[in-house]
């Protein structure tokens, strides 16, 4: 059986364009917690690009790239799949036919990886001034221009 040239032409393409396609690792983060001072997050798929991600996440989170301090870190179970087997065996015996069933059930954690963090604490804006610099002024409020009280103020958008 003979092949159009144009018929090869295509295929071997088609092959060549494939073949240089390489499939890049996956790895996402899903946010499992979020408070105040922190969180905790689920790495899912590849661990490198997952923790990735994760750095990003936190450092959005808490402000800053250097601005968050991984606590814990390791497996934590999340569920369990049950398997069940079941099987019948036909016999004869002297008293007629026998039926004989077998059941077995397995049962498997499934696990995930999670990464627990904290934002460290803003420190106080005169502590982070040189000495020789004059620290900000008090209008009488009782609020000091600049000073954040180790407080972060975050705001999320989620668009639909």
């Amino acid at each position: 059986m003979k092949f159009p040239a144009i018929h090869v032409l295509i295929a071997s393409f088609a092959l060549s364009a494939t073949a240089g396609c390489g499939l890049k690792p996956y790895g996402d983060v899903r946010v499992v917690r979020r408070t105040k001072v922190g969180g905790e997050l689920a790495i899912l798929g590849d661990r490198e690009v997952a923790m990735q991600k994760a750095n990003t996440t936190m450092a959005t989170t808490c402000g800053g790239p250097e601005s968050f301090e991984i606590v814990e870190e390791g497996e934590t179970v999340v569920g369990e799949e049950s398997t069940s087997e079941s099987s019948e065996q036909r016999e004869k015996d002297f008293f007629g036919p026998k039926r004989r069933k077998q059941e077995s059930t397995s049962t498997t954690q499934k696990t995930e990886w999670r990464v627990k963090y904290e934002c460290k604490k803003d420190e106080p804006a005169a502590e982070k001034a040189p000495a020789d610099e004059a620290a900000p002024a008090d209008d009488g409020s009782g609020a000091v221009e600049g000073k954040t009280e180790g407080r972060r103020v975050h705001e999320v958008i989620i668009r639909f």
